[in-house]
């Protein structure tokens, strides 16, 4: 019986974003991450990653992942929150609470239902500005707010012997769309 011995992480390319490339909140919808990765035996899967956060995999190639600018609406929170709450509702059981984190305040949202969490954390800066983001059970970005600013973007391949490699990141930036008068 042959054994295929794989010690060679893949190889690994971000195609687009491009560095410095530019994105406007209002008009560009999403930022559409392609990777080329390779392995000689067989790839498990490619990772993306947003400011170090997991926004997702893929198992599949082409390897893409599109990062939603656009969400529908932003989560509904309570700054003014006196102290935790966890109640059980229909959508399973619900813990909400509000935190610091050095001088922002934070309202954390957890939903488990059937052992899966969904979290959505909002945060407000000392001068009132409001970010968020809602993750996945597999800690996946499901949604944000893509905030404006720059964005580290990187991906991680692994192939199927679990040989990993990380790309060179690739900064973006997210402005708002000018709005006409």
């Amino acid at each position: 019986i042959p054994v295929v011995v794989d010690n060679s992480a893949p190889s690994l390319y971000i195609l687009s974003p491009t560095e410095g490339q530019v994105f406007e909140r209002g008009k560009d919808e999403w930022i559409n991450i392609q990777v080329e990765a390779e392995d000689n035996v067989s790839m498990q899967r490619v990772e993306f990653y947003m400011d170090g956060r997991l926004l997702g995999y893929s198992t599949v190639a082409p390897y893409t992942m599109m990062w939603m600018l656009k969400s529908s609406v932003a989560p509904e929170y309570d700054m003014n929150l006196p102290e935790p709450v966890e109640q059980e509702t229909p959508e399973g059981i619900v813990r909400m609470e509000v935190t610091m984190e050095g001088d922002q305040r934070v309202f954390t949202r957890t939903v488990q239902k059937d052992g899966a969490v969904t979290t959505t954390r909002v945060v407000e800066s000392p001068g009132g500005g409001i970010s968020w983001t809602v993750t996945g059970p597999d800690g996946a970005i499901l949604a944000s707010s893509a905030a404006a600013g720059k964005h580290t973007i990187h991906v991680v391949a692994i192939d199927a012997a679990g040989n990993r490699v990380t790309s060179e990141p690739v900064q973006v930036e997210i402005t708002y769309a000018k709005q006409d008068k």
